[in-house]
């Protein structure tokens, strides 16, 4: 079966309580590592957010509309950067809750 790349795109901002639980759930997917890509487009985050997402394999990008003016704008930008056949949008406070949501999505 055909394994293709995922793009995960979290658009953040101030999410250091958050973010360190929703990167976890990603990076424990059983899912190749090598098929996954993380974008995170951080609106200007003040707090520990972005020091939190260095510790893992993930591109950082500064969002050019900044956060006030909307999550959405920051996973437009998100969306033109994957590099993935699919692409899942993830807030910073979201978790997967099983190891399998990837397989089970693409089947």
């Amino acid at each position: 079966m055909h394994k293709p790349k995922v793009s995960f795109v979290l658009a953040t901002y101030q999410g250091d309580r958050t973010i360190k639980k929703c990167l976890d759930s990603i990076f424990s997917q059983n899912y190749p590592k090598k098929l996954m890509e993380v974008l995170i487009l951080d609106g200007g985050s003040k707090d520990n957010t972005l020091e939190i997402a260095r510790k893992y394999p993930v591109k950082i990008f500064h969002n050019l509309k900044k956060y006030s003016e909307g999550k959405g704008m920051g996973k437009a930008q998100g969306f033109n950067k994957a590099k993935g056949e699919i692409v899942i949008f993830v807030d910073q406070d979201n978790v997967f809750l099983s190891k399998n949501c990837i397989n089970n999505l693409i089947k």
